[in-house]
């Protein structure tokens, strides 16, 4: 279904750059970039699908499940030169508005819809269920909203000849680009410097812990992300009392399924500690 989905998007992605260059459209162009932009989204999240099935060597003890990161990282890198011609070019059609062929310019635009709007219907059902479906579902609607623009502004210069109106749409539609490539910079950074999770309060998972049955104390929590949605944790966790292997295992197996219904943390790390006298904490 993904597949399918980035085939018509790549497809309908062409035929708008093509389209704004013989219309000599800039938000028809930029309409194209944002297609680029969610077709290049989607590719990432079909091509974690594929890293996820392929077998890795030993060391590679995460397999290759960074490389999405990375690829988001260049992702959100390559679209500021893109972005800054486009605004550069926007700005001076402002101060000097170039002829626009309107009706090749809607036509493209209302295709360019079409497709968003198949795709969304496709990917609707299963982006209750998937993460990675939903994404691509927002990233559906997202460039709709884009192509409405455009649309809107090739029927104001076919009524009104105003060619001023292809410029501000581009300017529109890359300033949501813009916003988008600073939030996908931002995540993926985050994650490369192994941050916790945005949406995590570690404050709140750390008295969760706490809240388990037969825990005194908890230190040195660390939470990060593998890859998008797949959560890690390690923490050092403190008993109320020296337990034989059987009951600590299964305090341990407490707070792991608590972390995964939870926080969907589905990987964690505890290190047990045992109460001792000499201890501070204890006394």
């Amino acid at each position: 279904m993904l597949l399918l989905v980035m085939i018509l998007t790549g497809g309908m992605m062409v035929v708008e750059f093509v389209g704004a260059w013989i219309t000599n459209s800039i938000s028809l162009l930029m309409d194209a970039v944002h297609m680029l932009t969610h077709f290049f989204a989607m590719a990432i999240s079909y091509f974690a699908i594929l890293v996820a099935l392929r077998q890795a060597p030993r060391d590679k003890t995460f397999k290759y499940w960074r490389m999405e990161i990375l690829a988001a990282l260049f992702n959100g890198i390559s679209l500021f030169p893109m972005i800054g011609y486009i605004f550069y070019e926007g700005i001076h059609r402002l101060n000097a508005p170039k002829p626009v062929e309107s009706l090749q310019m809607f036509l493209v635009a209302l295709a360019g819809l079409l497709v968003n709007l198949a795709c969304a219907v496709i990917l609707h059902k299963s982006s209750r269920e998937d993460i990675n479906v939903r994404g691509a579902f927002l990233h559906m609607l997202a460039d709709s909203v884009s192509s409405v623009g455009v649309i809107a502004a090739a029927i104001v210069i076919l009524l009104t000849g105003w060619n001023p109106a292809d410029p501000i749409a581009a300017l529109v539609v890359g300033l949501m680009i813009l916003v988008w490539a600073v939030g996908l910079l931002r995540d993926s950074c985050r994650i490369l410097l192994e941050a916790a999770p945005s949406h995590l309060d570690l404050g709140e998972v750390e008295r969760s812990i706490r809240g388990v049955d037969g825990i005194r104390d908890i230190h040195d929590l660390h939470v990060w992300v593998i890859t998008s949605k797949w959560y890690s944790l390690t923490a050092h966790v403190m008993l109320e009392e020296d337990l034989p292997v059987s009951k600590a295992t299964a305090i341990v197996a407490d707070i792991e399924r608590m972390l995964d219904e939870k926080y969907d943390i589905i990987h964690a790390c505890i290190q047990l500690e045992s109460c001792i006298p000499e201890c501070a904490q204890c006394r």
